[in-house]
Order: C-alpha cells, then structure tokens, then sequence
C-alpha cells in the first residue's frame, strides 16, 4: 500500500532530524522537497503515467506558443517538416471513399490520423498512404503498393466533427534546441527582423514558448514532457518496486542540497542510487532531458548550480 503525502512528509522529517517547524506541513519546504524527490526519480525512472506526447500546427509567421497546461518539463521538442491539418465529418463521403482536404496530397504520401475518432475503420495513429484524386480530394489505402494500383479503403462512417490528419510530406524535420532565456534575448535579434524558416531553438517562458525563426510553413510540433505528479494516494501502481522507499530516499537528497549540507546530500545520494539500483524497473538516463542537455552539463558546473538545474527550467511552477 502507497503513502499518501502527509505520511511521506513526515517519514522525511523523521530521517532529516530538524526542528524548524517551516519543514513539515503540506505548505513547507519539505512538501517543495518532495516534488523536487520525484522530478529526481523522474530522470532515472519510469513512474507511470507521467510521460505525455502531443502534436500541434505551427501557425505561419507565429513563434509564440502556449505549452500544455498540465506540462511540468520537457524531454524533447521536435519540429516535424510535415503538415497538420483538419477536415470536418462532412468532407467524408462513404458512398465514393472520398475525403476532401484542404493539400494537394500527392499519390503515396505518408498520412496518420490524430483525432480519437477517425473515418471507420481507420486507426488513430496508424500510417495510411494517400490516393490523389484531384488537388482537394483524396482516398485511403492501407499501403504504397495498395495506393500506386489503386485500391482505397472501404469507408464505414464519417467519424467526428472534426479529424485532425498529419501529412509526412518530407523527412527533413529536427530536434529543437532549448536557449536559456537570458541568452536568448541577448543573442538574437528583433524576431520581426529574423528570416522566415524552420526553427532550431526555443526558449522556455513559463507558460509558453517562444520559436527562433517564424514559421513559414504549417510545421508540426511535436512535444514530448511529463506531467505533473498528481497527489498521491493510497492504490496506485507505480512502475519502480518499494517507491515509498524511494520517494523518501529522493525527497532527503534535495533536503539537505536545500539545506547546504554537503557531505550529508552526498550520503543520501549513494542511499538513492543503492535503493534505485536493487528495485527499479527502468530505463536509462535519458540524455535529451538531462541537465547537460540544458547547459548544465560542462566541467565547471558543478554542486549547487548542478542542483538547481533539476529544478529549473524544467519545472512548471
């Protein structure tokens, strides 16, 4: 049976041995600590259910985005080169299998569907290849070979309202580059003055973010994150063996770095790696949303400054 936060606050204030009564309570730094424990965790484990991907439309000459609202940090942010865009249920005829979209698609592109309720019997992420018929109207098959003959899927139903369908019209596409915000406003110049194009960096806004170049295409964006930790209960099945265990182990590490507690943080640290090594069920560090990844990865980066770069830019206050 999971802790709940309460009984993981105090178990942490038992192995921290302090005082100061501004350390327990839901309100406290050690409420702070332990989200801070499980963005750790985070980095060295899958807790299940907090990884999120989301794609949406670049719109032309736009560099400001809103992020998710349940977004915490991001792992990775890809510019797609394809397209993204939308057709209504009644651009759907199941007599003729015709869907009439808004690109001239050639015969063999790529296509997924994203919406939850496609034309029947289509699949939600599965990669189709279009069937040009005219400059607005194509049909479905299952593959190229299928689309080159052509031989379209038989249509059922219309779907919902709306269907939002990504076309792989290129395969030039990239890994966004994350600026820290200050570098950013320093190093680039007026964004009204910046060439059209495919983006290469963002900087991270709080609750948005912002491309480097204006978008001069329907680009998709493709972000990867985790979410949020929702508050923890009694019931749930997270993915590491004894996580109470290894909640608390986390939460002491980033008590005492808080703390200025040199010697003790690094204790605590080989006490997390020791639990996480005997019980985990987990990947690898994932490079991508490491802080190296963030510029906090060179030789001359080192404790309290290494610390905060789990704490900042990736999380979402």
């Amino acid at each position: 049976m999971a802790l709940n936060q309460t009984t993981l606050i105090a178990e942490v204030a038992s192995q921290i041995v302090r005082t100061d009564a501004a350390l327990i309570g839901a309100t406290g730094r050690i409420s702070t600590w332990l989200n801070w424990g499980l963005t750790r965790i985070d980095r060295f484990a899958d807790l299940k259910g907090l990884g999120k991907h989301v794609k949406a439309a670049c719109v032309v000459d736009q560099t400001e985005y809103a992020f998710p609202t349940d977004l915490k940090y991001v792992r990775t942010m890809r510019l797609l080169d394809h397209i993204l865009t939308t057709f209504d249920k009644t651009d759907v005829n199941t007599t003729t299998d015709v869907i009439t979209v808004d690109e001239d698609i050639t015969t063999g592109t790529k296509i997924i569907f994203l919406s939850s309720d496609p034309p029947a019997p289509l699949v939600t992420g599965t990669v189709y290849y279009a069937i040009n018929l005219t400059a607005t109207t194509i049909q479905v098959a299952s593959t190229a070979v299928l689309a080159a003959v052509p031989t379209a899927i038989v249509l059922t139903d219309t779907g919902s309202d709306d269907c939002a369908m990504e076309i792989f019209n290129s395969t030039n596409s990239r890994v966004l580059t994350y600026v820290p915000e200050r570098a950013f406003d320093i190093e680039s110049p007026d964004i009204t003055e910046v060439t059209t194009g495919k983006a290469e960096r963002y900087i991270d806004r709080e609750d948005i973010f912002e491309l480097d170049k204006p978008p001069d295409a329907r680009y998709v964006l493709d972000i990867r994150y985790v979410k949020w930790q929702d508050a923890l209960g009694d019931g749930e099945t997270p993915e590491v063996a004894f996580i109470d265990d290894l909640i608390v182990a986390a939460t002491v590490v980033e008590a005492w770095v808080a703390l200025g507690e040199s010697q003790k943080s690094v204790e605590a640290q080989n006490r997390f790696m020791g639990i996480l090594g005997s019980h985990r069920a987990v990947d690898r560090l994932r490079p991508d949303y490491a802080p190296v990844a963030k510029s906090y990865g060179s030789s001359n980066v080192k404790g309290s400054m290494l610390a905060e770069a789990y704490k900042y830019p990736f999380i979402k206050r």
